[in-house]
Parts: structure tokens; C-alpha cells; sequence
């Protein structure tokens, strides 16, 4: 056994096939989703006392309102979820002694509606949803700076035309 990673959002889509992956990589996975198993408080908005208490390799946080209409649709929700999740899930990871590392499920929207391929680096959000990612990953970087091995990705849609 290569050690144990906690997942948030285990059970979305990426939740699942990357749990799945892990597993037979080697690594025990433990998931934490709001339609997961009651054995863990599955709000990740109170991630920091359960995150406290386990012994972890690694921590892939994917839980949040991930989609726009859904974060249009609920903003208070959404920001709660999105950012103060985020915090919770840091301020958890920084309470274990052994400083597990911290990947963070961003997303393309951060950079808003851009004119031009590839991507500006500048971040631009334009809906209630990308604002609170861009606010998520504040929260990373803060994590980072207190000591945290951190990782923001991007998550963006690709497509290919096939001949």
C-alpha cells in the first residue's frame, strides 16, 4: 500500500474514475461526497476536524458546485461550497502533523470569456462560479504559504476534430 489519499467530491465524475485509478495503483482511497457513505460528515464545509483525524498521504479536493447554472442559480451555496470548503479542506490538511499535499480541482472558467487561443494567463471571471474558484485558490495559496505543498489544475473541456 502506497499510503492513503483522501478524495472530496469522490463520487462525481472525475471523483469516481480517478478513485478507481488510485486504487489500482495502490493507494487506499477514502471518499468524502455528500451522497457517500454516513461513516464520514460528508459536508465538505466541515472537512477540517475529519481531515484532522486521519492519517494522510494526500488530499484531491474535487468537491464544489461545479457548474455555472448551478452556482447562478444558488450563489450563496455555491461560495459557501466552493470557498469555504476549500478552507476547510487546507485548514484540515494543515492541522495533520504529517502535512499530507493538496491538489485542487480549479477550472477554466477562472479566466472569464477570452478572445484569443491559447489562454491568457490573466484571470477574468465573469459568474458567480468562477469567482468563487478564483476565490478557492486564493484560499490554495494560502495554504501554500503556510507550509502546504499545494497544486491548482484547470479543468478544461477539449475537443478534437477527427478526420
Amino acid at each position: 500500500m502506497r499510503g492513503t489519499i483522501l478524495v472530496t467530491g469522490s463520487l462525481g465524475l472525475i471523483g469516481v474514475g480517478l478513485s478507481q485509478r488510485l486504487t489500482r495503483l495502490g493507494w487506499n482511497i477514502i471518499g468524502l461526497d455528500m451522497r457517500g457513505s454516513p461513516a464520514l460528515d460528508r459536508d465538505v464545509r466541515n472537512a477540517t476536524d475529519t481531515i484532522s483525524q486521519l492519517d494522510l498521504s494526500g488530499i484531491i479536493h474535487l468537491a464544489a458546485v461545479s457548474r455555472v447554472i448551478d452556482g447562478e442559480a444558488n450563489p450563496r451555496l455555491c461560495r459557501s461550497v466552493n470557498v469555504d470548503g476549500t478552507r476547510a479542506v487546507v485548514a484540515g490538511a494543515l492541522s495533520v502533523s504529517s502535512r499530507p499535499w493538496l491538489i485542487y480541482a480549479s477550472s477554466r472558467e477562472v479566466y472569464g470569456q477570452q478572445s484569443s487561443l491559447p489562454v491568457d494567463a490573466i484571470l477574468s471571471p465573469i459568474n458567480v462560479y468562477a469567482r468563487s474558484k478564483v476565490d478557492a485558490e486564493s484560499v490554495m495559496r494560502g495554504g501554500r504559504q503556510a507550509g502546504l505543498k499545494t497544486v491548482v489544475l484547470r479543468f478544461f473541456e477539449c475537443f478534437r476534430k477527427h478526420l
